[in-house]
């Protein structure tokens, strides 16, 4: 026996169901990828999580050292202090004046919030 489809009657005039237009319907992954596209923050995690992913990838491209090689003499060196200035006394006076610019901004808006 084959399955045949009855004709559905709509309005009073006898449709196939073959003739009737099927709704096209997105699938779980174009949904998803919709609103992903919609969100900027999801945009640069995205970014960042593929930048992470190509690090990865090629590590041994980006490590300064070989992995294979082992330096046991610098492994004791202890670490260095970073520092973003050297101590001589222009940078340390520009350093000074922009401190009391913003301390004097910072006590001006004090008093107005008051």
């Amino acid at each position: 026996m084959s399955a045949v489809t009855p004709d559905i009657t709509i309005n009073g005039t006898l449709v196939s169901p073959a003739t009737i237009p099927q709704e096209e319907h997105e699938s779980y992954f174009q949904l998803v990828w919709r609103r992903f596209r919609r969100s900027k923050v999801s945009i640069v995690g995205g970014l960042m999580v593929v930048g992470l992913v190509f690090l990865a990838a090629f590590a041994n491209f980006f490590s300064p050292t070989d992995i294979s090689k082992i330096d046991l003499k610098s492994s004791f060196i202890p670490p260095q202090q970073v520092r973003d200035f050297s101590p001589d006394p222009i940078r340390l006076q520009l350093y000074r004046h922009i401190g009391q610019i913003i301390q004097a901004n910072l006590g001006r808006r004090h008093e107005q919030s008051v």
